[in-house]
């Protein structure tokens, strides 16, 4: 792999937090796009199923992002705050409208619990931890 300079990186971003707060984005707008496609294609019986399993294919791509998205949760800047509350908030609106277009009983219990289980798929692939996901 080749290895990137300092200077060639402050070419395009003037600070860390300016780096940091583009891979953010990339990192959510794949999850939405992700989740976009899959609400457009999916069957409403499927559809938390096929979600599930393309946050699950997510992370089996792209563990580094989910991992920096855990990392930024605590980080306090606001500008970072803002990115993943934006984030999160985008992927809470789109899967609660999909549920409840798709008449999914109990949509604002059902899009919790799929947060919650992206949290959980998240701190399993951090720790190494695949029994977390067990059922």
């Amino acid at each position: 792999m080749p290895r990137i300079s300092q200077p060639y990186i402050f070419r395009f971003f003037s600070t860390k937090e300016a780096l940091l707060l583009t891979a953010l984005e990339v990192s959510w707008a794949r999850v939405i796009e992700s989740f976009r496609k899959d609400i457009e294609t999916t069957p409403s019986e499927r559809l938390e199923t096929d979600l599930i399993r393309a946050y699950e294919d997510i992370l089996d791509s792209h563990q580094n992002e989910a991992l920096l998205q855990m990392q930024a949760q605590t980080i306090r800047e606001d500008a970072i705050q803002e990115a993943m509350r934006n984030g999160y908030g985008e992927v809470r609106r789109m899967v609660l409208d999909a549920f409840r277009a798709a008449g999914i009983s109990n949509p604002e219990e059902r899009t919790m619990l799929f947060l919650a289980r992206g949290m959980l798929c998240n701190i399993s692939a951090a720790l190494d931890m695949p029994d977390l996901m067990e059922k």
